[in-house]
């Protein structure tokens, strides 16, 4: 491109074999999408691109990227961008409304400066072990899918369209399972879980439970004690599941007011808690293979 190009505003070069792009011929961008343009050696933002909203570069060979050159994105996407270690976010994204970094090796992630997001997709990041995500900074998330690293296998929230007016409560399922792998902590004494996490709520919730969720889950280390405290610090918990090795239900589920259905699949408890009869709200209360459940 010789000359500038004031009214383009939408480049699509997907898959093509261009090496190099000026964007200081293109000012006026919004949409960019160079995904899987694998003949870029490094893709630099020299300059800040405040009209940039749309940015696709799936599978480049990047090291780091700098936010703070799109203030104004709204979908970043950068799967596939094994090589990059780290995400610069110096200011607030206000409009960031959706994010993948599934495959990347960042480290940490500061989810309190994208107040808006929507759909954050985390999908294999084995390296990342910090996610700093302030309490009431996710209450527009909707979507979200965090895998590889820590004590969750994966967790995957998923909130949805209620009709209004209706009563709804949230969903949680545990499946966890012992591990003698910390990725963080390899020489620690402490037990050990892996967990699978599904979770659901409504839009209309605003519950702050998914922050306490990924809080928790990036180490493997843990005592049942802390482990019971994460899960009955939830709001709002409406139905419960707890499957696998757990060898007792959390002590304090009386915390959980709005509790309406308990499922307990865990072949190792013995004894369900006392002050489960203090859950004024529960409706229904499954046990399926406690071999060993000598009381209740």
């Amino acid at each position: 491109m010789p000359f500038e190009c004031p009214k383009l505003n939408f480049l699509n070069l997907r898959c093509s074999k261009v090496s190099n792009l000026n964007l200081v011929l293109t000012p006026n961008l919004e949409t960019l999408d160079l995904a899987h343009c694998k003949n870029f050696v490094e893709f630099h933002m020299p300059f800040e691109c405040p009209k940039l909203k749309f940015l696709y570069l799936s599978g480049f060979k990047l090291s780091n990227f700098n936010l703070g050159l799109t203030p104004n994105i709204l979908k970043l996407d950068l799967r596939g961008c094994n090589n990059l270690i780290e995400l610069i976010m110096l200011v607030e994204l206000p409009h960031l409304t959706y994010l993948n970094l599934s495959g990347s090796k960042v480290s940490n992630l500061n989810l309190g400066l994208t107040t808006h997001l929507r759909e954050l997709i985390l999908e294999e990041c084995y390296c990342l072990h910090e996610i700093h995500a302030p309490i009431g900074c996710l209450n527009n998330l909707v979507y979200l899918k965090l895998s590889g690293g820590g004590s969750f296998a994966y967790i995957l929230v998923d909130k949805k369209f209620r009709i209004p007016g209706l009563h709804y409560l949230a969903k949680l399922k545990l499946i966890v399972e012992s591990t003698d792998i910390c990725p963080r902590h390899l020489n620690n004494n402490l037990p050990k879980f892996h967990v699978k996490c599904e979770y659901d709520e409504p839009l209309s919730l605003s519950t702050r439970n998914v922050e306490k969720l990924i809080s928790s889950s990036l180490c493997a280390c843990t005592t049942l004690k802390s482990f019971s405290a994460t899960i009955c610090g939830l709001q709002r918990l409406g139905e419960l599941t707890l499957i696998g090795s757990i060898p007792e239900a959390p002590k304090d589920l009386w915390l959980l007011e709005g509790l309406e259905k308990l499922t307990l699949c865990m072949k190792e408890i013995k004894h369900l808690p006392d002050n489960i009869c203090m859950l004024i709200h529960l409706k229904s209360i499954h046990l399926k293979s406690c071999w060993l459940l000598a009381s209740r």
